[in-house]
């Protein structure tokens, strides 16, 4: 088990055989996060590949921050495939990166990949006030945008029928429903607001799409704030932590992606409310969801729905009023993104 700093360095220092140029690595530095893996940045002496430094992700049988927590390590599978899968169909694309994948071992389910960098920031961090890295203008917003909407679009046209079956992520979407879903409504936010929990009500449970449905597509799984990480050099931005990867419906991740960023929002004390805003209004009219028929549209907004109310006291929001945001949000839940608009405002 790799659960700290010694015990990856030891596990590097065990490659002899397979990566020798791993086994010179002499220190290691766990990175913030980790609710669900274990996570440590290494450096080999010399450089691996190129790299100077590198990504090592142990999925251990139980959530890294809650180990009482048992969590399937299926998803170490599903991680290394969908890296894999989207680096080729990315093809080097320099606008968009996933990291490379170096080492992987079926047996202690570990994975050593390429390192994004130090310097990255993520979408999550990138949008605060206190952030002075980045300045978000409509060109800015709408180069990021442009970014997000090509990785939705190039997962959308890969072909259901010829992925593996490790994709349809039966451990996530039992997660899913019983654990995140039962947790919507108003007690989960504190709230009194009764017109919340007639609209959850209405929020169906987090269900796979049936084969023949033709919505249903290759998808990221958890696209949010924290898994797009921004270079502030180039402006590139990559894409981590592929676990959820699965077959969902079209609109699934621009619906994930979106209700965070509408949470964002909401607490302008301290993200950038106006950018963050744009960054919606530009990603719904890049989507291409005005396409869609009436009832595909309504879908995503109830997934919106369903998510926004998942995610408004999660505590990394710093959201003080919930119940003032709750109100707010009941006021304009089924109009959040007009799509046949011009400008995409509610």
């Amino acid at each position: 088990m790799i659960r700290d700093e010694t015990s990856a360095v030891a596990y590097c220092q065990s490659l002899t055989a397979d990566l020798p140029s791993l086994s010179s690595v002499s220190s290691a530095i766990r990175l913030s996060g980790g609710l669900v893996n274990y996570v440590f940045r290494i450096s080999p002496v010399p450089a691996f590949a190129g790299q100077e430094t590198l990504i090592l992700k142990h999925y251990a049988p139980f959530l890294a921050r809650h180990n009482e927590v048992a969590f399937s390590q299926a998803r170490y599978h599903v991680e290394k495939e969908a890296l894999k899968l989207v680096h080729g169909v990315l093809n080097g694309n320099s606008r968009v990166k996933v990291p490379r994948v170096f080492h992987e071992d079926d047996q202690r389910h570990v994975l050593i990949m390429e390192d994004a960098g130090s310097d990255v920031v993520s979408l999550l961090d990138a949008f605060k006030i206190s952030c002075k890295k980045f300045d978000w203008d409509s060109d800015a917003v709408s180069r990021l945008a442009d970014q997000i909407s090509f990785l939705t679009k190039t997962l959308s046209g890969i072909v259901a029928s010829e992925l593996s079956p490790i994709f349809e992520n039966a451990a996530l979407w039992k997660i899913l429903n019983e654990f995140v879903y039962p947790s919507l409504g108003p007690k989960a936010i504190e709230s009194q607001v009764s017109e919340l929990e007639k609209l959850v009500a209405t929020c169906t449970p987090y269900l796979p799409p049936k084969p023949d449905d033709p919505s249903r597509c290759f998808v990221m799984g958890d696209l949010w704030p924290s898994s797009i990480l921004i270079d502030p050099h180039s402006g590139n931005i990559w894409v981590i932590d592929w676990e959820c990867a699965r077959f969902a419906d079209v609109t699934s991740d621009m619906s994930h992606l979106c209700a965070n960023l509408w949470v964002m929002e909401h607490n302008p004390d301290v993200f950038q409310a106006g950018p963050l805003r744009t960054l919606q209004e530009v990603l719904i009219r890049r989507s291409g969801f005005s396409q869609l028929s009436e009832a595909k549209r309504d879908d995503f907004r109830m997934s919106l729905c369903r998510d926004v109310v998942s995610f408004m006291s999660e505590p990394h929001w710093e959201i003080k009023n919930l119940t003032s945001v709750a109100e707010q949000f009941v006021q304009k839940a089924l109009r959040l993104y007009e799509f046949d608009t011009p400008t995409g405002k509610t």
